[in-house]
């Protein structure tokens, strides 16, 4: 049986350079690429790198999905700009974790949605969410955490993140 499986990497503090794309485009025939991102669909095989890698290496954040309603976040930030502690904080359950990657940070968000029926698409849902990356460097008071509560459940509306479960720990 085959399984569908989408990957979005997004630059939001850089563009892709020309060498860069080239690079990226050697992973796959199965993508679409901008200076400002890559979109990976697979059908039948696997991304042929770590995610985790990628995105540390050349994007700022990433959305996964497939067919077994499995979905990833990874939202990287510079260590100098974020407090690994308060990062930490939001890691409240088994499914949010923060990675260390050479000078960043990255926060893996990952959980399975055994309740949404039908049809999965990865299509617009990083867009939709990406906001969240620079509210998170916009501050890390601790009223921001409420502010981080109202994004979130802004966002919990979309099938593809469950806002609920990923920052629990925050109620």
């Amino acid at each position: 049986m085959s399984e569908y499986q989408f990957y979005e990497f997004l630059c939001i503090d850089n563009r892709l350079t020309a060498k860069e794309r080239k690079e990226i485009a050697a992973w796959s025939s199965r993508i679409g690429l901008t200076t400002a991102g890559a979109i990976f669909t697979y059908n039948y095989s696997d991304f042929p790198i770590d995610p985790v890698e990628a995105t540390a290496r050349y994007f700022d954040a990433m959305f996964y999905i497939n067919n077994r309603k499995t979905r990833w976040l990874f939202l990287k930030f510079p260590a100098d700009l974020v407090d690994r502690k308060v990062i930490e904080s939001y890691c409240s359950v088994e499914e949010i974790s923060v990675l260390e990657y050479d000078k960043y940070l990255i926060l893996d968000i990952g959980f399975c949605d055994d309740e949404s029926d039908g049809w999965v698409d990865g299509e617009g849902v990083l867009a939709s969410i990406i906001d969240l990356r620079q509210d998170i460097l916009k501050g890390m008071e601790a009223e921001y955490r409420q502010n981080i509560r109202e994004i979130l459940q802004t966002y919990s509306r979309l099938s593809a993140l469950k806002a609920k479960i990923i920052f629990a720990g925050l109620t």
